[in-house]
């Protein structure tokens, strides 16, 4: 019965329409063929087109040369694939709507941002060009595994008063989403708004187009987020990898963790599965708040920015927090995800942990990082032992090696599959959230994360670190055992993963 049922799954139905699609293109290719006039008169016109708007647009380098060598070494093939993956305007219609949450967001940013004693510039940088600004007034909780953050995720749920947000990647049905879906609805009868936003594609397998008017009639307001639609194209790739709760506008959280069981640990597929999240209280979360409506809006829904944004939650003073959120451009002016790595990565002084499931970096990460080595900085990293994507972790083992010759410590964790996210530097400044280390998220995934500064929070995150560099030890290359063959593997899906 569940192999008839995943055979005629949205998500399998999904998948046969894509090879459908690159079927049709291949056979146009073919066939174009035959007509050599294309070649010498249309085709050479168009690529040059294509050339100058891939010179022109605000691309990643890497992505902008590996683009223009697609087309120089196959013409029609390149110029096909840019047409179709390559081109990110906006519709008028999102243009339209993304102007009217810029000019709405003015309504409720401050005009200037907070004085922090250092790092002044990586908190400007989120304000200048995100609107997001820094607070003194909220306290910060880490969560070292999904089991601890979901026992406070539902003492939270039940104290909620006024409205409950969620916005993720992925929510799969099991015990995890069904204990959250329980409280959300007696919730609903209390008088309670709850709003729901996820993500088409990261929920696609395990929820049908229906499921948002199975939760509306439970009372909870749904949306999906750029839902798929018959016809393949770029937008699709811009996803929502956002992991955001935000309880009547006082707590928020958010980490590397969805709602599925694996998450808590109650699906061993992956034995353990090490995952990581954070609890902010206080005027912080209206940062989170505006951006949920501003996503909720741009997903269909009507927003009342007075009702959710008009609280005032002051909390003693823990550090700086800077909740914020980016996506891809041309919706973002910027390629925000990977320019705030940057920051901290080259201001490092003494100290540079990385925890990160993914690691496929662009050359500027490698480079920033290895350059940090070399001026002294202690970097260290921690990856997997088991991977959830094998191709993925190929790459990230072939990277890591990389970086192992330059003297970088990368800890692997023994017998667990890691899905944390977050950077901590001279342990008093770091971020928290659902960025990784890989171009999705530095080119086309909506991410958020909490830039902070001397938090309880990043104290809690060292002691995890050094915990799990103690425990589990450093890897050797030979560990890795990368041979050429994988090598070149890991390096043909590498360019394939950055252009797509």
């Amino acid at each position: 019965m569940r192999f008839i049922k995943s055979i005629f799954s949205r998500a399998t139905v999904i998948s046969l329409l894509i090879i459908f699609q690159i079927a049709v293109l291949f056979m146009f290719i073919f066939n174009l063929t035959n007509y050599t006039w294309i070649y010498l008169t249309i085709l050479p016109l168009f690529t040059i087109i294509a050339y100058i708007r891939i010179n022109n647009k605000k691309l990643n380098p890497t992505q902008q040369i590996l683009w223009i060598t697609l087309l120089i070494v196959f013409p029609l093939l390149g110029l096909i694939l840019y047409c179709i993956f390559g081109e990110t305007r906006l519709l008028r219609r999102e243009k339209k709507a993304f102007k009217n949450i810029y000019e709405k967001n003015k309504k409720y940013t401050s005009v200037t941002n907070l004085h922090l004693p250092d790092y002044q510039g990586q908190s400007d940088y989120l304000f200048n060009t995100l609107g997001f600004p820094a607070f003194n007034n909220t306290s910060t909780r880490y969560f070292s595994s999904g089991e601890k953050f979901f026992e406070q995720l539902i003492v939270d749920l039940k104290s909620a008063k006024q409205f409950i947000f969620l916005e993720f990647y992925i929510i799969n049905n099991g015990i995890m989403w069904n204990t959250i879906l329980d409280n959300l609805v007696q919730k609903v009868k209390e008088g309670v708004k709850v709003k729901i936003v996820y993500d088409d594609i990261g929920t696609i397998a395990n929820s049908s187009s229906r499921y948002p008017k199975t939760l509306r009639n439970k009372g909870i307001d749904c949306k999906i987020f750029n839902k798929y639609n018959l016809l393949t194209t770029v937008s699709h790739n811009n996803r929502d990898h956002r992991k955001i709760m935000i309880i009547d506008g006082k707590i928020a959280y958010t980490g590397g963790i969805n709602i599925s069981d694996e998450y808590i640990n109650k699906d061993n597929n992956h034995h353990y599965w090490k995952d990581t999240a954070e609890r902010i209280e206080g005027n912080a979360v209206q940062n989170f708040t505006l951006s949920f409506l501003n996503i909720y809006e741009l997903s269909g829904g009507i927003a009342d920015y007075d009702k959710y944004l008009a609280i005032n939650h002051n909390q003693p003073q823990d550090g700086f927090v800077q909740p914020f959120v980016t996506g891809p451009m041309p919706f973002y002016n910027d390629t925000h995800a990977i320019n705030i790595l940057l920051n901290l990565i080259n201001q490092a002084k003494k100290k540079l942990y990385i925890v990160t499931p993914y690691f496929i970096p662009d050359y500027q990460i490698m480079n920033a990082l290895i350059v940090a080595q070399n001026r002294g900085v202690d970097v260290r990293m921690i990856i997997a032992h088991i991977p959830d994507k094998k191709i993925v972790y190929l790459i990230t083992r072939a990277n890591c090696v990389e970086l192992i010759k330059n003297g970088i410590k990368v800890c692997r964790y023994k017998n667990a599959f890691v899905h944390a996210k977050s950077v901590l530097v001279d342990d008093e400044v770091g971020l928290i959230g659902s960025i990784n280390f890989d171009f999705r998220s530095f080119v086309h995934n909506f991410e958020c994360g909490i830039w902070q500064y001397k938090t309880n929070a990043l104290k809690e995150l060292k002691e995890d670190c050094e915990d799990m560099f103690n425990t589990h030890g450093y890897i050797e290359i030979k560990d890795l055992k990368v041979n050429f063959f994988e090598k070149t593997i890991a390096n043909i899906f590498k360019v394939l993963y950055s252009i797509f």
